[in-house]
């Protein structure tokens, strides 16, 4: 459920999680500095740990309506549970950020095991979007995107939303972030 301010605006949590180096906080960082019209204020990064993994926070907003996101990135690493917990505690919308590179799979698929254990069966009424990123490697240097759905499927999670990206690069990054705004919305909308 989102935030509601006293002038009448909302402010929903979308979270994007993932496997360390996937991509998530240079999907946000593109967002914040590439995308006008979309953040509200500062990008905020958070170090945490000694092995300098980062959690970023921004707002968000698209069109002029008074609706706005309040966006996190979280490393998916058993490590920062406690940390995960906060930040995910009253989410409207997850991106899992899937890094598409071979030596990443267990580490995907460790996040993803990690987000289930943490959200449970709240996970499944969760608007979700996968990016599927670092699609320009080498196809020998890259599991596909099929792979990645059976995870998901074999999850039992089947409302997920597939979207090729190269975060470095921008591609596909604002569609992400735009598709899981509208998902949040309508199961806004809808309840």
């Amino acid at each position: 459920m989102p935030q509601k301010l006293p002038d009448g605006s909302l402010v929903f949590k979308m979270v994007y999680f993932g496997p360390e180096l996937a991509g998530k906080g240079t999907s946000i960082r593109w967002i914040h500095d590439k995308e006008k019209g979309i953040q509200t204020g500062k990008l905020t990064q958070v170090r945490a740990g000694r092995d300098a993994s980062f959690f970023d926070r921004m707002m968000a907003k698209i069109g002029k309506s008074n609706v706005s996101f309040q966006v996190w990135s979280v490393v998916g690493k058993k490590s920062f549970e406690s940390l995960q917990k906060a930040i995910l505690g009253g989410v409207d919308g997850i991106i899992f950020v899937w890094d598409a590179s071979k030596e990443a799979w267990k580490d995907n698929l460790a996040a993803i095991n990690l987000l289930i254990e943490i959200l449970k069966r709240k996970l499944l009424d969760l608007p979700m979007i996968c990016m599927f990123n670092k699609i320009d490697l080498a196809r020998g240097k890259r599991v596909t995107r099929k792979d990645a759905e059976e995870i998901f499927k074999k999850a039992k999670l089947r409302n997920v939303d597939f979207i090729e990206t190269v975060a470095i690069d921008g591609k596909n990054v604002k569609n992400a972030f735009t598709l899981c705004a509208k998902k949040i919305l309508s199961c806004y909308i809808k309840k």
